[in-house]
């Protein structure tokens, strides 16, 4: 089963009790330019998003230790609409978003996408750069010293017991 992370993030109820929230399910992601030479049709592109992910994993699994390559890296690839914020653009435009099982697999994917190691073709990385806790911070709109809102939290054991210091 492929490992993935786990957020943790330290605080109080408002009721002041301590807490301690793991954050399930945020994985590390970056993006990728869908060119326009590349498959339209719905079935040849999600064909097309199999065989890129297949790519990335084979690159990463070629440069890592016996048990590390067979681990799972990619969690998966979807088509996303965005506009890029380098450089001028009239208009949204098509990415894949790469979404990683591991923060540290971003940077050596993005990197090897750009050196055209994958599907024999180079690719732009956007927001690789960035890191993962960022990321997970721009994406929930969190900040240090604010609130998380959560509309279902589970408590381990009875949370009105527990003493408060």
């Amino acid at each position: 089963a492929a490992q993935v992370p786990v957020v943790r993030i330290y605080g109080s109820t408002p009721a002041g009790q301590k807490a301690l929230l793991h954050l399930h399910g945020v994985l590390p992601y970056f993006y990728v330019p869908y060119g326009d030479d590349l498959p339209g049709e719905p079935g040849a592109s999600q064909a097309w998003l199999r065989d890129l992910a297949r790519g990335v994993e084979l690159a990463l699994a070629m440069g890592a230790p016996d048990g590390a390559a067979k681990r799972q890296r990619v969690w998966g690839v979807v088509l996303v609409r965005g506009r890029p914020y380098y450089g001028y653009t009239a208009g949204d435009r098509v990415f894949v978003k790469i979404m990683m099982l591991s923060p540290p697999d971003v940077l050596k994917a993005a990197a090897l996408l750009q050196a055209g190691a994958v599907m024999g073709r180079k690719f732009q990385p956007y927001e690789a750069h960035l890191p993962y806790l960022l990321q997970l911070k721009v994406e929930y709109n969190l900040y240090g010293m604010g609130f998380v809102r959560l509309r279902k939290a589970r408590f381990r054991g009875d949370a009105s017991s527990s003493p408060m210091r």
